[in-house]
């Protein structure tokens, strides 16, 4: 990376290219886990997720526990529709336990699965992605080359030093590729991979499903089947929005990582007001320049976006440059509602990565 810290701030937009769900996709899929039906006074077979169920039922034993577990399950199954993302209905509910304990077991079991269905997936160890030529097109790829280009072998340790992110989706899609990415690239240990990772700072502010194997050895291996054991854990490791406010301290670390910030750039973020303002340091930041994706996102959204953005640093990012006579004023905030996350990576690649070798990390 070039000197200015860089923070990339990461959204559900971004896993998309792995072929992680979000939007209607993700509703429809957590509507369908707990579409759970009864007959006769029994659960019908093959209705809702049997993971799911098999949690509620060793959580209580009683008929009258599991049917308050089912009723939770269908106001989830019938009022996501009518919500933006599972995540917000989960918060509207955050007084009701048994609401958010079903809404939650179908995120980790959604995750869980499609984390397994994704392009990243491999299969077994020493293995390949399961979507290797697909997974060249996305930005995945497209950061880790730049992140590479430049750095020795021997420098390994400093690859991060100039590079942070804050990631607000559930799943582990980035930390798995790079642990993985830096090994075959430089042609590493598994164990000093990890050591690598360690000094790479990410917050996840709404929490993961769960620590990978490397990361603590009782981590959840990338797209593992689901039991109850592992299903309850990763549930308790989905925070809400209020939750996370509660969480005073990784949210003024987050806060500390914006405000200290020289260039941010956003990737498949949707710039929902409250993870704005969970962003947001309440101070001037040292910001100096924006970028960000905001693909499918209307013109006239962008402008509130780009006010957006003032309002979290704080600052007046415009420039003045002056060429002859004339004097043009700019100001480095680049959203670009026509590029996906790949796509931002390569318009801007000479403005974000270093460009070869001699200069700086």
């Amino acid at each position: 990376m070039r000197n200015p810290r860089t923070l990339f701030v990461i959204g559900a937009g971004a896993s998309v290219e792995a072929d992680l769900p979000i939007g209607k996709q993700l509703i429809d899929i957590v509507a369908s886990k707990l579409n759970f039906k009864v007959e006769q006074g029994s659960l019908r077979e093959g209705t809702g997720d049997f993971n799911i169920v098999d949690v509620l039922q060793q959580r209580t034993q009683t008929r009258e526990g599991i049917d308050t577990y089912l009723e939770a399950a269908w106001r989830v199954r019938d009022g996501i529709i009518f919500s933006n993302s599972i995540d917000s209905f989960i918060d509207v509910h955050r007084d009701d336990q048994d609401i958010q304990l079903c809404g939650k077991l179908a995120i980790a079991k959604t995750i869980l699965e499609a984390e397994r269905n994704s392009k990243l997936f491999i299969d077994k160890p020493k293995g390949e992605f399961a979507d290797l030529e697909g997974l060249k097109k996305t930005w995945f790829f497209e950061f880790v080359r730049h992140l590479n280009d430049g750095v020795r072998k021997a420098e390994i340790s400093r690859i991060f030093e100039k590079v942070s992110f804050i990631i607000f989706n559930y799943d582990r899609c980035f930390e798995h590729f790079m642990y993985h990415a830096l090994q075959r690239h430089y042609g590493i240990s598994e164990n000093d991979a990890a050591s690598v990772m360690k000094s790479l700072t990410i917050f996840h502010p709404y929490g993961t499903i769960g620590d990978l194997p490397w990361e603590d050895r009782a981590g959840i291996p990338f797209g593992f089947g689901a039991n109850r054991a592992n299903m309850q854990f990763m549930a308790s490791r989905i925070k809400t929005y209020t939750e996370q406010i509660e969480g005073h301290e990784t949210l003024l670390a987050v806060r500390e990582a914006v405000k200290k910030a020289d260039t941010l750039v956003f990737l498949g973020f949707s710039y929902h007001p409250e993870n704005m303002k969970l962003l947001n340091p309440g101070e001037k930041c040292s910001t100096e320049r924006v970028f960000g994706t905001a693909f499918g996102i209307s013109s006239s959204d962008v402008g509130v976006i780009v006010d957006q953005i003032r309002q979290l640093v704080r600052r007046e990012l415009s420039q003045e440059t002056m060429r002859g006579r004339s004097v043009t004023i700019s100001e480095p905030i680049y959203i670009r509602n026509e590029l996906k996350c790949a796509g931002l990576l390569q318009e801007y690649s000479r403005s974000l990565f270093a460009a070869g070798p001699g200069d700086d990390l």
